[in-house]
């Protein structure tokens, strides 16, 4: 093993003829980055970082991510704090601490990539580079054993790059470990008593019961949003149906159930590549159960919703000939189910019992089933034609999403769209008119918004000057 001073020897030997000499700027942020040395200065810096980095030199990167930045700092800037309000300068420095903490995440030293994270994120990083900061810090409090602090970052990562699918693995590792720590909390304060061993209860006639139990805790909590308990209910109920080695056909039925409801938890959650496993297996096993005469009960939300949900999170995953089969099942499925009321009414109404979790269940099918959601669907269908076919293909669906919208935002959005549509085909007259009928949606929108606002400031008292100010608002 060499000493400290043999290996600073050796870093100086390989190192140095690679970093640029000291700038010689001045304290002032410059208006282009180009102007001047020092942004020339970093970069090379973080050249050389990334270079140590290809050839596994770790230790050696981090150093050089890390001195380039006080080395700017010192030449160039009265303080840190002043390098931070250079744009020019902030940007390569974030990159370097960002690339840092990739170096320790490679040597397994999570606590300081997670502060080269924190470093990072004072350099004020944008759009991909944002991502990756998030992305590592994510990694790093996880492996630090924060799963709930991991999946905060991560979830803020996917809402930059929704399909980023490296992101969205690293979200679900997270998401996992949280739920695994749940379990183990929930295993320590309720210690479950087997009554099959105590001979209370034969374990035949309970364990259907038991796993409908369970299926049915866990739709309670879809239903009022907690799609993290559901899936925890849900994830240990699939855990043990499929360990069970010739389940009876109820059970199978059951477990069918429990994939939807996993599916639509992890749609919920942006998890696109779980959605879509959760729900591809429902469908199927679905289809198998029928086949072989079993009933199997539809799902509490619906079968609209769940196929909504696999077709867009199919097809915001570019996998356009999956989509387009899916999205024309779901057309085919809420035809079926028709327009679908939400159950305001009170119980005992007609003489009909409804449970409040009919009732919150009502809110998801008439959604699924509505023509904004059809709409959706034939917008996405257009998309597709028209990116593998041509306008020609995509008219039809163009046509129909507008057919459907139902609100103006809506309908403005699917007419915009029919008239590119009309455009790309050559028909100036039809696009014309689209035009026409365009602009003059715009104009409701910007009449409701103006009444909106009139209405607003005569409730407030102040005539109509709510939104006046001295000129020095920020955007």
């Amino acid at each position: 093993k060499m000493s400290v001073v043999e290996e600073l020897s050796e870093y100086d030997l390989e190192v140095g003829s690679l970093l640029p000499s000291p700038p010689s700027g001045s304290a002032m942020p410059a208006v282009d980055e180009t102007e001047d040395e020092r942004y020339t200065y970093i970069k090379a810096y973080k050249e050389a970082g990334n270079a140590l980095f290809k050839k596994g030199k770790y230790e050696w990167a981090i150093r050089t991510y890390t001195d380039g930045v006080e080395a700017l700092i010192s030449h160039c800037y009265p303080s840190r704090e002043r390098m931070l309000w250079d744009y020019f300068a902030r940007g390569p420095c974030g990159q370097c601490y960002s690339n840092a903490a990739l170096c320790a995440l490679k040597i397994d030293d999570a606590t300081r990539a997670l502060t080269m994270c924190d470093l990072a994120l004072e350099c004020r990083p944008e759009d991909g580079d944002l991502v990756k900061v998030l992305t590592r810090q994510g990694q790093a409090q996880l492996k630090l054993g924060d799963p709930e602090a991991a999946k905060a970052s991560l979830e803020k990562a996917v809402d930059k790059e929704p399909g980023n699918r490296a992101v969205r693995e690293q979200l679900l590792k997270a998401k996992k470990a949280l739920n695994a720590t749940a379990k183990e909390a929930e295993k320590r304060l309720f210690h479950k008593v087997d009554l099959h061993k105590q001979g209370l209860t034969s374990k035949r006639e309970n364990q259907a019961q038991e796993v409908s139990g369970a299926l049915a805790a866990g739709f309670e909590s879809l239903l009022d949003g907690e799609d993290e308990a559901a899936l925890r209910k849900v994830d240990s109920l699939l855990e043990v149906a499929s360990a069970k080695a010739a389940p009876t056909p109820k059970l199978k039925a059951l477990r069918t159930q429990a994939h939807y409801c996993a599916g639509i938890a992890h749609y919920h959650q942006r998890c696109l590549d779980e959605a879509i496993s959760h729900l591809s297996s429902f469908f199927q096993m679905r289809e198998e159960l029928l086949a072989e005469g079993v009933e199997v009960d539809e799902p509490l939300t619906g079968i609209p919703l769940g196929r909504f949900y696999l077709a867009h999170a199919t097809y915001n995953l570019g996998e356009d000939d999956k989509a387009k089969l899916l999205l024309l099942a779901y057309l085919e499925d809420a035809k079926a189910a028709g327009p679908q009321r939400v159950l305001n009414m009170p119980d005992g109404w007609n003489g009909k019992t409804i449970s409040d979790a009919e009732r919150k269940a009502s809110r998801f099918k008439a959604r699924a089933t509505s023509g904004e959601a059809q709409s959706d669907a034939h917008t996405m269908l257009a998309m597709i034609a028209e990116k593998n076919e041509g306008a020609a293909a995509a008219l039809s669906h163009c046509l129909a999403s507008v057919e459907l919208a139902t609100d103006d935002e809506q309908k403005a959005n699917a007419v915009e769209n029919l008239a590119r549509c009309y455009s790309a085909l050559g028909d100036a007259e039809a696009e014309a008119s689209a035009q026409s009928q365009l602009d003059e949606i715009r104009k409701a929108i910007a009449t409701k918004a103006e009444t909106a606002t009139k209405a607003e400031s005569a409730k407030d008292g102040t005539g109509g000057q709510a939104g006046a100010t001295d000129g020095e608002d920020t955007e």
